[in-house]
């Protein structure tokens, strides 16, 4: 059996990652040396599983754990960077309690024992590599100007099977979960 990288996200709807798209359009012009999300890409991961021959036996534990959750809303927050061995530019959103519990409960079931980092939700934008003092400051000061205020409410959670290809990125639809009202 292949082994399949998966993971589990918010996808968002078609209107809001156009909307993303959109208002971010003078910030690509401006830094076309990025390398670009596809806005058909975008997603808050809430738990990457990483490799696994069993995508069944995966949905079924996420399903155990997402049944006791109803729907809730999130808002975004501001565009910002990460540095690490790059840079990740990204669309953050404030914290949601239910959106945390679901991610660390899954982080646990899955690697017990394990710490786990600090769970920031997010969309990644772009990767660039590191820039200079110069550069970042220039970039923080642009990114301060970006104005993307979003709100929706989060009704299904989403499998995804991660394909690799040449051209980029490939997100696959496993299954989706639905946040049942009760």
């Amino acid at each position: 059996m292949q082994l399949k990288r998966a993971f589990l996200a918010i996808n968002l709807s078609p209107s809001l990652k156009e909307e993303i798209s959109k208002k971010l359009r003078p910030l690509r012009e401006e830094y076309p040396f990025f390398r670009w999300v596809q806005p058909k890409n975008y997603h808050i991961t809430l738990y990457f599983h990483g490799y696994t021959r069993n995508l069944n036996n995966l949905s079924s534990r996420i399903e155990e754990v997402i049944y006791p959750y109803v729907p809730f809303y999130i808002f975004s927050r501001k565009v910002d960077v990460f540095i690490n061995s790059k840079i990740l530019l990204y669309l953050g959103f404030r914290r949601e309690k239910q959106m945390e519990k679901i991610a660390f409960k899954l982080y646990g079931i899955f690697h017990p024992g394990m710490k786990q980092k600090k769970f920031i939700p997010h969309i990644t934008l772009a990767r660039y590599k590191i820039p200079s003092k110069q550069q970042y400051f220039a970039l923080k000061k642009r990114l301060k100007k970006v104005e993307l205020n979003l709100e929706f409410k989060v009704t299904h959670l989403t499998l995804f099977e991660s394909l690799r290809l040449e051209s980029g990125s490939v997100y696959k639809e496993i299954k989706k979960f639905k946040l049942e009202d009760f």
